[in-house]
């Protein structure tokens, strides 16, 4: 099964994708590029290399092969190709997470940050939906997908509600900050918590995924606000009457 499979892959990688090759996200076709040099180590009697003229002149095109009935009645090695495709590019991207984490904390290699980006872009290219047709597809790929997802969500999640209170906050700092004292304190509030989450999943597979700016935005956020917060002691800070200030300074 995998020599068959992997040979139609090496020639024939473009077809791997349901759209065009320039529309293919560039995390997509770059991992997809490091497993087929991979390949390279596959010894020649193990794997015949179909080349892409022998693709492109075959009575079933790829592109109608994968989900026909032809596909079906040769169980599928297209369609399954793709899975396997798929389930490989999944692997080599929660490797670079490990990396990147490694390196994070002290370790020697160096990896380049993941993005959630990144990760969004791998899930919508799984071949597998809920129309799904051949029950191997399920074992090969629906058990990573849901897994895959669930870290997407939650960094999405997670990373939305950092975006959303980061920006409640700045709105509220365009207002009477001192008659909106209270508001402002709870603000500072949300801004601790979602800090709290943060830190929590600094060295799990969501952190990675999390924007660094965002972390920093609310370090910078929470310290300007405690500040702004601490100023509220001191009424006089926030007012106009000049007789008040000038009371102050005797």
């Amino acid at each position: 099964l995998t020599s068959v499979h992997m040979a139609s892959i090496v020639e024939g990688q473009e077809f791997l994708t349901p759209v065009s090759k320039n529309n293919i996200p560039r995390i997509v076709s770059e991992l997809k590029d490091e497993i087929l040099r991979g390949f390279d180590t596959i010894g020649k009697k193990d794997v015949q290399v179909i080349s892409k003229k022998d693709v492109l002149e075959s009575k079933f095109p790829l592109d109608v092969t994968i989900g026909s009935d032809e596909d079906r009645r040769m169980e599928a090695p297209l369609f399954i190709c793709q899975c396997l495709v798929w389930r490989l590019i999944c692997d080599r991207f929660m490797s670079r997470i490990e990396q990147y984490l490694a390196t994070k904390n002290g370790g020697s290699s160096s990896s380049k940050k993941p993005t959630l980006k990144d990760a969004k872009a791998i899930l919508s290219f799984c071949p597998v939906t809920v129309d799904s047709f051949f029950p191997l597809s399920d074992i090969i790929v629906l058990k990573v997908k849901k897994s895959f997802q669930q870290m997407v969500e939650d960094a999405e999640a997670l990373q939305a509600r950092a975006s959303q209170t980061l920006g409640d906050c700045t709105n509220l700092l365009q207002t009477n900050c001192f008659l909106r004292k209270d508001d402002i304190c709870r603000s500072l509030q949300l801004l601790k918590n979602i800090q709290v989450d943060f830190v929590r999943h600094e060295n799990s597979t969501i952190g990675a995924l999390l924007n660094i700016d965002t972390k920093v935005g609310l370090s910078r956020k929470v310290t300007s606000v405690e500040w702004l917060v601490k100023c509220f002691s001191y009424p006089a800070l926030f007012t106009e009457n000049t007789a008040v200030i000038s009371s102050l300074d005797s």
